[in-house]
């Protein structure tokens, strides 16, 4: 056995032992989001980013009932999944370095959908993750900062500017957890004609001090194969 090979299995010696010695949170809650008659009227972002930066409801049909995970995917539950290769799998469990609870972050588009297809579920579009976001009152969005650009209170009092562990994040809309100032989650919306960049949503922690850049409206672009990337994370829906 060569060097290399030795390195590697000993790594994921390792990772299960860590796995199985964590105390995590590995079974999946789901929230049932209900088809509405109308857009929840959500007051405009802040920021003006032209139309590129910013989903319009008014294009777009409201998206029939589905159910959304509760929480974003956590490191235990992709690793647990199997559906990644085992170098890959050290790979991510070396960005979990503060533990298994954490979201998960510096997957593909291809990996974070491989995932959801374990659960036969999907990546949400940004029209479902969307909706989802905006059930909560204009008064909430404005209590922390995401709505009116402010200097000090919002998300710089509630949030902290680092990954926090998947159970731990603030309580949004019907109970969803880490929608906003957690990480950044893939949608399936593609950004570009050739499937190559997709829509993400939501914000993350860094930008704590920015909440006004986490408005559910506006957007940001993610490169399908970037597995780099330590603030962009996924979460599941089923129709």
């Amino acid at each position: 056995m060569s060097c290399s090979s030795i390195a590697i299995a000993n790594t994921k010696q390792n990772l299960d032992s860590s796995l199985q010695t964590e105390e995590s949170s590995h079974t999946i809650e789901w929230v049932d989001i209900v088809k509405g008659s109308v857009w929840p009227k959500v007051i405009e972002p802040t920021l003006t980013l032209g139309k590129d930066f910013v989903f319009d409801p008014s294009l777009y049909a409201l998206p029939n009932s589905f159910s959304m995970m509760k929480s974003e995917v956590s490191c235990s539950q992709i690793l647990k999944a199997g559906a990644l290769s085992k170098v890959r799998e050290m790979d991510l469990s070396d960005l979990c370095e503060y533990g298994m609870d954490e979201p998960v972050t510096g997957v593909s588009f291809n990996e974070a959908s491989q995932f959801c297809e374990t659960l036969d579920a999907v990546l949400p579009t940004e029209s479902q993750w969307v909706y989802a976001a905006s059930q909560v009152s204009n008064a909430w969005l404005s209590q922390y900062g995401v709505i009116h650009k402010q200097d000090k209170g919002g998300l710089i009092r509630d949030f902290v500017a680092y990954k926090e562990d998947t159970e731990e994040t603030i309580g949004g809309p019907l109970g969803l957890l880490g929608l906003y100032a957690s990480v950044w989650e893939i949608t399936q919306s593609a950004w570009d004609k050739d499937n190559q960049v997709y829509v993400i949503k939501g914000g993350a922690f860094d930008l704590a001090n920015k909440p006004w850049l986490m408005h559910p409206y506006l957007r940001a672009a993610y490169n399908k194969d970037d597995v780099v990337n330590q603030n962009v994370g996924f979460r599941c829906i089923k129709h």
